[in-house]
């Protein structure tokens, strides 16, 4: 009796494809409801956990602000450069 050697799972290929608002807006979606990182990976079949964890870490988290946030933010920036 021989027993076949257990097969990794298949490896997801990379990707350079830009993000598209319908791919952020449902790892937005996934992250807000408290989702794993392996989960939303799952979900994305083209992307690897690497690549979704950098994307929201990188160009997705800190780039929320409230609106009264941004529109302060904004005026700070505003009044920094009157006064350089």
């Amino acid at each position: 009796m021989t027993s076949s050697p257990m097969q990794p799972p298949a490896k997801k290929s990379r990707i350079n494809a830009r993000w598209t608002p319908n791919e952020e807006q449902k790892l937005k979606t996934m992250r807000d409801a408290g989702s794993s990182w392996e989960d939303i990976a799952q979900t994305f079949q083209s992307r690897t956990d690497g690549s979704i964890k950098t994307h929201w870490y990188k160009d997705m988290h800190y780039a929320e602000f409230a609106e009264e946030d941004s529109v302060a933010l904004l005026n700070a920036i505003k009044q920094y450069e009157e006064n350089k």
